[in-house]
């Protein structure tokens, strides 16, 4: 039986070179992908080679396979934060392939989960100014100014809520505003 193990844990960081290789190279698409299936026919649940694959996916702009390999991911990896960076890669995958409103989908359902998460919210204010919606950015920092006004009421020791706070005023244009939270 722990030879049987053995055998598997070989063959499987075997093919994980093999993969990693052939990604390395940026041989085709198809290739590195096949190797990285192979990985996860001997081993069903690699989040590593899920997580690869959904990268390779999204850097040859194939969102739609991107998209299933990542709910793959998420179904085994549920609540890991490596998820987190992907679902921006996703965004940043789909606003590439000209799918402005999938983007923002992902970044918004990205910042009703932590809304005051500065990196999310910065990070969709500059969707919206790259997108020239004025009125969604707008309609955005007001929002992303309330949620941390609510956090600093209950939370008004946090640091990272003030900085965050301040940095939402800065994009605003409100540096007149933003100068007393930052002091």
């Amino acid at each position: 039986m722990s030879e049987n193990f053995g055998n598997l844990f070989t063959a499987t960081t075997q093919t994980h070179s093999e993969a990693n290789a052939l990604l390395e190279k940026l041989v085709t698409t198809a290739r590195a992908e096949a190797a990285f299936r192979r990985v996860l026919k001997l081993v069903p649940q690699d989040k590593e080679a899920l997580e690869r694959l959904v990268r390779l996916h999204i850097r040859h702009a194939q969102m739609n396979e991107a998209v299933e390999a990542y709910q793959e991911l998420s179904a085994v990896a549920a609540g890991e934060p490596r998820l987190r960076p992907l679902r921006l890669l996703l965004a940043d995958g789909f606003e590439k392939s000209s799918d402005a409103r999938k983007a923002e989908s992902v970044l918004e359902q990205l910042r009703r989960e932590k809304p005051t998460d500065t990196e999310i919210v910065v990070t969709l204010a500059e969707f919206y100014k790259r997108q020239n919606a004025q009125s969604a950015l707008s309609m955005h920092l007001n929002r992303a100014v309330a949620d941390y006004r609510k956090g600093i009421d209950d939370k008004p020791t946090e640091l990272a809520l003030w900085h965050g706070l301040v940095q939402i005023m800065d994009l605003r244009g409100r540096n007149d505003a933003a100068r007393p939270g930052s002091a």
